[in-house]
This record gives structure tokens, sequence and C-alpha cells, in this order.
């Protein structure tokens, strides 16, 4: 009688255990990164100074939980570098894994971005660096729709001093 239980308990245990591998498989999919949520914006840090043609970094806190909870990637890419104004856009991606069950958390999610400066070093002139962060809002100005939503962060650019001349 002992042995023909086990036998049972194997045979449901084949039955049952390849649907849980399903329910613990990831699977994932990368969306647009929340810049503003409930009317709450990410936030940006990164110099307020830059020097010409040198690139920096953005470190930028995207909103997320539930089942968002990392980083996927940032999609980088120099619009503009002439007239003494450079623009960067920077497209943030977050990680969603498809689950019934997400918790209902509130969390930052940072990003580190690499950010090309674009303004060259010709003259020295008043310049600035605009950075154009992409990403998405949602919440109760947008009907709790998802859309499309940008970010702006400035920094000055600064010429490196020219050497003086041998004499």
């Amino acid at each position: 009688m002992q042995h023909r239980r086990y036998r049972f308990l194997s045979a449901a245990a084949a039955l049952v255990l390849p649907g849980c591998s399903a329910l613990t498989e990831s699977d994932t999919r990368d969306e647009p990164a929340l810049l503003r949520l409930e009317g709450r914006e990410a936030r940006v840090a990164g110099p307020d100074a830059v020097v010409a043609g040198t690139a920096f970094t953005l470190r930028i806190a995207t909103l997320g939980g539930g089942c968002v909870r990392e980083a996927a990637r940032a999609e980088v890419r120099s619009v503009d570098g002439g007239s003494g104004m450079g623009t960067v856009r920077v497209r943030l991606l977050n990680r969603r894994t498809n689950s019934d069950v997400c918790s209902s958390d509130l969390r930052e999610i940072e990003h580190v971005v690499t950010v090309p400066n674009t303004v060259g070093s010709g003259p020295p002139q008043p310049a600035q660096l605009l950075v154009l962060i992409e990403g998405a809002n949602r919440g109760t100005e947008t009907n709790d729709q998802t859309v499309p939503w940008v970010l702006q962060w400035r920094a000055v650019v600064r010429y490196p001093a020219a050497p003086a001349p041998a004499g």
C-alpha cells in the first residue's frame, strides 16, 4: 500500500510541475521608462557644466514597481552640434516581467547613461547642451493611459583654455 501511494504522488507531480515551470519562466519585454507618474517626475542628476567635445554621465531615476523592476537599456543619439547648441536624444527603456502576480510598490529604477557632447571644440562662445530624455507618462492627467513624455536637461558647455603662445 505504501509503494502505491508514492507512485500516485510521483504521477501527480509529473502532471503538475510542468505547469509550474511555465509560471516561473521569465517572460519579459522592454517598454518606455516612466518619466512621470501621477505628477511625480523622474530625477535627473548630472554636471551643471561640461567640457566641449567630452562625454559625461547622467543618472536618471525613472519610476517603476510592480512588474517593472529594472532598467533595460538607453538608446543615445546626437541630433545637432552646430550653432553653439548641441542636442542629444536619450530614449530610456525599462524591463517588464509578464506575470499574473506583481507587487504594488513604487520604486525608482536608475539608468546610468554616457552622453556624448556634440558641441565641438571651435572658438569659445556661450554654448549649451540640451539632452531630451524620452520615455512615458501615466496617471490621472492622462486618463490612466500611457503616453510619450520628454524631460529636458541642460548643461553649459565650457571650452578648454587655449595654450599660451610660446615666447
